[in-house]
């Protein structure tokens, strides 16, 4: 989860002469607590006939990233992100489907990865081929001319923090419910990454280093469920026994897997694979990711080697550069604000 994203620029608020309509969001007044109020009685599950989803995401979005001169509350976020999931609001849903994948909001006791999985079916009708086959349509409506397009009903695509979910949950596995299987979680992030998705663009790139993987290839399709904590054994509505939520990291989950029984071992990303990886982190960071920019700047920091197989001596897949390991780390520093930049 980001910092707080809050800050006034007053230069930018001078130039434009103070009037709302002109400023960009970061700059827009703080939200009074009456107005707050009135979001929260609307996305009530009290408020009849049901919860306006519209004023429901609004909220939350602004628990979630601290917007408005509201307090970033993650816990509060998850309360009007799932009511947004219960009445199939996809976007609301997928948020809070992600935050029970990774526990964001709530202790290990309360996720419940069944209600993830739910949200994220939700909001990616007809499963990965249904996806897909939206995004074509949408693609095949935006070469047509306006009158053709007037004729047809507009297509909506899956939702993305939905497909990002998917992504997640079949390459972690859910033990009962969903089968680990890493080809189909590939499929998930690359149509995630197609949409420009910088979530997804970052999940493929770690795909591509070795993310949970014992083998990053095409023919990648199914492989059995492996016991790595916090995921171990874990049920739809079960907590995990792990002791230490710091393991849900990428790195860390990677080092957990164990090794294939085969003589024809895994040993680790190729060249290719570094070069697909750091193109698309560098998209992702383009677009503001924290988490990309961050491990760019380990990449750029050390370099990396990529052994073959059939060769114990490294090649050289991507060169060192404190200059842009420099630039990344400062990135990620500049966007790590505890303390909303709106204090003057």
């Amino acid at each position: 989860v980001n910092p707080p994203l809050d800050e006034h620029r007053l230069a930018e608020i001078y130039m434009r002469g103070g009037a709302s309509v002109k400023l960009e969001g970061y700059n827009k007044p703080d939200e009074i607590e009456e107005a707050l109020q009135y979001y929260r009685m609307l996305a009530s599950r009290n408020h009849y006939p049901e919860p306006d989803l519209l004023a429901a995401f609004t909220i939350a979005n602004f628990y979630y990233f601290g917007l408005r001169g509201v307090k970033q509350d993650l816990r509060l976020a998850l309360k009007y992100y799932e009511i947004c999931g219960d009445y199939n609001h996809w976007e609301g849903g997928g948020k809070a489907g992600l935050m029970h994948v990774w526990a964001v909001g709530m202790t290990l006791e309360e996720r419940d990865l069944g209600k993830a999985y739910a949200y994220f079916k939700q909001g990616t009708p007809g499963g990965i081929d249904g996806c897909v086959d939206r995004l074509k349509k949408k693609k095949k409506t935006g070469k047509k001319s306006d009158d053709d397009v007037d004729d047809e009903e507009e297509v909506n695509l899956c939702d993305r923090h939905c497909m990002n979910g998917m992504g997640l949950v079949h390459l972690l596995g859910i033990d009962g419910l969903v089968e680990r299987n890493v080809g189909l979680a590939r499929r998930w992030f690359e149509l995630t990454r197609d949409i420009g998705d910088p979530d997804g663009m970052y999940n493929y790139a770690m795909l591509r280093l070795g993310w949970m993987v014992s083998e990053v290839g095409d023919s990648l399709t199914h492989q059995p469920s492996i016991n790595i904590a916090p995921f171990n054994n874990l049920s739809a509505n079960s907590a995990s026994q792990a002791s230490n939520p710091i393991e849900l990291s990428y790195m860390s989950l990677r080092r957990n897997i164990p090794e294939p029984n085969t003589d024809d071992k895994y040993t680790g990303p190729s060249v290719s694979d570094f070069n697909v990886a750091v193109q698309e982190l560098t998209s992702a960071a383009s677009k503001g990711h924290l988490q990309a920019k961050h491990k760019l700047g380990i990449l750029y920091s050390t370099g990396a080697d990529a052994f073959k197989k059939s060769n114990t001596q490294p090649t050289k897949a991507l060169s060192q550069s404190c200059i842009k390991a420099v630039k990344y780390f400062k990135s990620v520093a500049e966007g790590g604000h505890t303390i909303s930049r709106r204090i003057r």
